[in-house]
Protein backbone atom coordinates (compact mmCIF):
# COMPACT_ATOMS: atom_id res chain seq x y z
CA UNK A 1 0.00 0.00 0.00
CA UNK A 2 1.20 3.63 -0.55
CA UNK A 3 1.11 4.30 3.22
CA UNK A 4 3.12 1.17 4.03
CA UNK A 5 0.28 -1.12 5.01
CA UNK A 6 0.83 -4.71 3.84
CA UNK A 7 -1.84 -6.44 1.76
CA UNK A 8 0.08 -9.50 0.50
CA UNK A 9 2.27 -12.19 2.05
CA UNK A 10 3.61 -15.32 0.36
CA UNK A 11 3.08 -18.83 1.69
CA UNK A 12 6.53 -18.95 3.26
CA UNK A 13 5.52 -16.12 5.63
CA UNK A 14 2.53 -18.05 6.94
CA UNK A 15 4.61 -21.20 7.38
CA UNK A 16 7.28 -19.34 9.33
CA UNK A 17 5.06 -17.22 11.59
CA UNK A 18 2.11 -19.58 11.98
CA UNK A 19 -0.23 -16.63 11.42
CA UNK A 20 -3.17 -16.36 9.05
CA UNK A 21 -3.74 -13.72 6.37
CA UNK A 22 -6.41 -12.06 8.49
CA UNK A 23 -3.99 -11.82 11.43
CA UNK A 24 -1.21 -10.20 9.41
CA UNK A 25 -3.04 -7.82 7.08
CA UNK A 26 -2.39 -4.11 7.50
CA UNK A 27 -0.06 -3.71 10.47
CA UNK A 28 -1.04 -6.98 12.13
CA UNK A 29 2.41 -8.44 11.49
CA UNK A 30 4.10 -6.25 14.11
CA UNK A 31 3.70 -8.69 17.08
CA UNK A 32 6.04 -11.07 15.22
CA UNK A 33 8.79 -8.44 15.34
CA UNK A 34 11.23 -8.52 18.27
CA UNK A 35 10.29 -5.77 20.77
CA UNK A 36 13.82 -4.34 20.69
CA UNK A 37 13.64 -3.88 16.91
CA UNK A 38 10.24 -2.19 16.64
CA UNK A 39 11.36 1.42 17.04
CA UNK A 40 14.24 1.22 14.57
CA UNK A 41 12.05 -0.64 12.07
CA UNK A 42 9.25 1.92 12.20
CA UNK A 43 11.57 4.93 12.12
CA UNK A 44 13.33 3.66 9.02
CA UNK A 45 10.05 2.71 7.37
CA UNK A 46 8.39 6.06 8.07
CA UNK A 47 11.42 7.84 6.64
CA UNK A 48 11.25 5.76 3.45
CA UNK A 49 7.50 6.38 3.05
CA UNK A 50 8.01 10.13 3.47
CA UNK A 51 11.05 10.41 1.19
CA UNK A 52 10.39 7.58 -1.28
CA UNK A 53 13.84 6.19 -0.56
CA UNK A 54 14.82 2.51 -0.49
CA UNK A 55 13.95 0.79 2.77
CA UNK A 56 16.50 -1.56 4.30
CA UNK A 57 16.72 -2.85 7.86
CA UNK A 58 17.89 -5.86 9.87
CA UNK A 59 15.41 -7.17 12.42
CA UNK A 60 14.32 -10.33 14.19
CA UNK A 61 11.10 -12.20 13.44
CA UNK A 62 9.58 -14.77 15.81
CA UNK A 63 9.21 -18.25 14.40
CA UNK A 64 5.79 -19.66 15.17
CA UNK A 65 6.76 -23.29 15.73
CA UNK A 66 9.09 -22.65 18.68
CA UNK A 67 9.03 -18.91 19.44
CA UNK A 68 12.68 -18.46 18.44
CA UNK A 69 13.72 -15.13 16.92
CA UNK A 70 15.80 -15.19 13.74
CA UNK A 71 17.50 -12.26 12.05
CA UNK A 72 16.12 -11.13 8.69
CA UNK A 73 17.10 -8.51 6.16
CA UNK A 74 14.09 -6.44 5.14
CA UNK A 75 14.17 -4.45 1.90
CA UNK A 76 11.45 -2.53 0.07
CA UNK A 77 11.31 -0.49 -3.13
CA UNK A 78 8.56 1.96 -4.17
CA UNK A 79 6.44 1.23 -7.26
CA UNK A 80 5.45 4.43 -9.08
CA UNK A 81 2.87 5.30 -11.72
CA UNK A 82 3.55 7.28 -14.91
CA UNK A 83 3.52 10.56 -12.99
CA UNK A 84 6.05 9.35 -10.42
CA UNK A 85 3.50 8.93 -7.64
CA UNK A 86 4.08 5.97 -5.33
CA UNK A 87 1.19 3.53 -5.70
CA UNK A 88 2.59 0.66 -3.65
CA UNK A 89 5.73 -0.84 -2.14
CA UNK A 90 7.32 -4.18 -2.99
CA UNK A 91 9.28 -5.72 -0.15
CA UNK A 92 11.19 -8.87 0.77
CA UNK A 93 12.48 -10.46 3.98
CA UNK A 94 15.55 -12.71 3.78
CA UNK A 95 16.70 -14.97 6.61
CA UNK A 96 20.26 -13.92 7.51
CA UNK A 97 20.37 -15.41 10.99
CA UNK A 98 23.31 -17.75 10.38
CA UNK A 99 25.37 -15.00 8.79
CA UNK A 100 24.44 -12.51 11.49
CA UNK A 101 25.39 -14.85 14.31
CA UNK A 102 28.66 -15.78 12.62
CA UNK A 103 29.53 -12.09 12.47
CA UNK A 104 28.57 -11.67 16.14
CA UNK A 105 30.72 -14.64 17.12
CA UNK A 106 33.71 -13.37 15.13
CA UNK A 107 33.39 -9.95 16.75
CA UNK A 108 33.12 -11.53 20.19
CA UNK A 109 36.24 -13.61 19.62
CA UNK A 110 38.25 -10.61 18.44
CA UNK A 111 37.17 -8.43 21.37
CA UNK A 112 37.68 -11.27 23.84
CA UNK A 113 41.21 -11.89 22.57
CA UNK A 114 42.03 -8.21 22.88
CA UNK A 115 40.62 -8.15 26.40
CA UNK A 116 42.39 -11.26 27.65
CA UNK A 117 45.71 -10.22 26.12
CA UNK A 118 45.65 -6.85 27.85
CA UNK A 119 48.32 -6.61 30.55
CA UNK A 120 46.48 -3.76 32.29
CA UNK A 121 43.71 -5.99 33.70
CA UNK A 122 43.87 -8.47 36.52
CA UNK A 123 42.31 -11.92 36.09
CA UNK A 124 39.04 -11.17 37.85
CA UNK A 125 38.45 -7.97 35.89
CA UNK A 126 39.33 -9.70 32.62
CA UNK A 127 36.89 -12.57 33.18
CA UNK A 128 34.10 -10.22 34.23
CA UNK A 129 34.76 -8.22 31.09
CA UNK A 130 34.54 -11.43 29.09
CA UNK A 131 31.11 -12.20 30.54
CA UNK A 132 29.96 -8.63 29.85
CA UNK A 133 31.00 -8.96 26.20
CA UNK A 134 28.73 -11.98 25.73
CA UNK A 135 25.64 -10.13 26.98
CA UNK A 136 23.31 -9.27 25.35
CA UNK A 137 24.74 -9.87 21.88
CA UNK A 138 25.25 -13.63 22.23
CA UNK A 139 23.16 -14.47 25.28
CA UNK A 140 20.67 -13.16 27.81
CA UNK A 141 23.18 -13.97 30.52
CA UNK A 142 26.60 -15.52 30.87
CA UNK A 143 28.71 -17.05 33.62
CA UNK A 144 32.43 -17.84 33.70
CA UNK A 145 33.87 -20.66 35.81
CA UNK A 146 37.50 -21.41 36.66
CA UNK A 147 38.90 -24.89 37.19
CA UNK A 148 41.30 -24.74 40.13
CA UNK A 149 44.31 -26.96 40.63
CA UNK A 150 42.48 -28.99 43.27
CA UNK A 151 39.74 -29.88 40.77
CA UNK A 152 37.09 -27.52 42.11
CA UNK A 153 35.06 -25.41 39.68
CA UNK A 154 34.63 -21.85 40.95
CA UNK A 155 32.16 -19.26 39.69
CA UNK A 156 34.25 -16.26 38.70
CA UNK A 157 31.98 -13.86 36.80
CA UNK A 158 28.30 -13.32 35.99
CA UNK A 159 26.60 -10.94 33.55
CA UNK A 160 22.91 -10.49 32.81
CA UNK A 161 20.99 -8.35 30.31
CA UNK A 162 18.96 -7.08 33.27
CA UNK A 163 21.40 -5.55 35.77
CA UNK A 164 18.93 -6.09 38.60
CA UNK A 165 19.08 -9.86 38.08
CA UNK A 166 22.87 -10.30 38.25
CA UNK A 167 22.86 -11.10 41.98
CA UNK A 168 19.94 -13.55 41.63
CA UNK A 169 21.65 -15.19 38.67
CA UNK A 170 24.87 -15.68 40.64
CA UNK A 171 22.95 -17.05 43.61
CA UNK A 172 21.06 -19.54 41.43
CA UNK A 173 24.26 -20.80 39.82
CA UNK A 174 26.05 -21.01 43.17
CA UNK A 175 23.28 -23.20 44.54
CA UNK A 176 24.35 -25.94 42.11
CA UNK A 177 28.15 -26.31 42.34
CA UNK A 178 29.74 -27.73 39.22
CA UNK A 179 32.35 -30.40 38.76
CA UNK A 180 34.68 -30.82 35.76
CA UNK A 181 32.44 -33.61 34.45
CA UNK A 182 29.24 -31.68 35.05
CA UNK A 183 30.07 -28.40 33.34
CA UNK A 184 28.46 -29.36 30.02
CA UNK A 185 25.15 -30.10 31.75
CA UNK A 186 24.59 -26.35 31.99
CA UNK A 187 25.43 -25.43 28.43
CA UNK A 188 22.08 -26.21 26.81
CA UNK A 189 19.01 -26.94 28.83
CA UNK A 190 15.43 -26.11 29.54
CA UNK A 191 14.24 -25.25 32.99
CA UNK A 192 10.74 -25.73 34.24
CA UNK A 193 10.38 -23.65 37.36
CA UNK A 194 8.12 -21.80 39.71
CA UNK A 195 8.17 -21.20 43.44
CA UNK A 196 7.72 -24.87 44.28
CA UNK A 197 10.10 -26.79 42.05
CA UNK A 198 12.84 -26.69 39.42
CA UNK A 199 13.95 -29.35 36.99
CA UNK A 200 16.92 -29.29 34.62
CA UNK A 201 16.72 -30.89 31.17
CA UNK A 202 19.93 -32.01 29.41
CA UNK A 203 18.77 -30.85 25.97
CA UNK A 204 16.95 -27.85 24.58
CA UNK A 205 13.47 -28.87 23.49
CA UNK A 206 12.43 -27.70 20.04
CA UNK A 207 8.73 -28.25 20.60
CA UNK A 208 6.54 -25.72 22.43
CA UNK A 209 7.10 -25.78 26.19
CA UNK A 210 3.44 -26.59 26.74
CA UNK A 211 4.21 -30.08 25.43
CA UNK A 212 6.98 -30.70 27.93
CA UNK A 213 6.15 -33.35 30.56
CA UNK A 214 4.93 -32.06 33.90
CA UNK A 215 6.59 -33.19 37.12
CA UNK A 216 3.20 -33.23 38.82
CA UNK A 217 4.57 -31.30 41.79
CA UNK A 218 3.82 -27.78 40.68
CA UNK A 219 1.19 -25.70 38.94
CA UNK A 220 2.56 -26.67 35.55
CA UNK A 221 4.03 -23.30 34.60
CA UNK A 222 6.99 -23.69 32.27
CA UNK A 223 9.55 -21.10 31.28
CA UNK A 224 12.50 -21.34 28.92
CA UNK A 225 15.82 -20.48 30.50
CA UNK A 226 18.76 -19.45 28.33
CA UNK A 227 22.09 -20.40 29.83
CA UNK A 228 25.62 -19.48 28.80
CA UNK A 229 25.56 -18.70 25.07
CA UNK A 230 22.48 -20.81 24.40
CA UNK A 231 19.88 -19.07 22.25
Amino acid sequence: MPDGGVDYFNQRWFEYTGLTLAETQGWGWQPVLHPDDVQNCLERWNNSVQTGGIYEVEYRFKRGVDGAYRWHLGRALPVRDATGKIIKWFGTCTDIDDRHREAQTADFRARSLALLSSSSLDLEAALQGLADLAVPGLADWCCVHLLRGDGAVVLQAVAHSDAQKVALCGKSIGARPLTPRGVTAWQKCCVRANRKCMQIYPTLYSQPLSRMPSCGQCCGRRVRCRLCACR
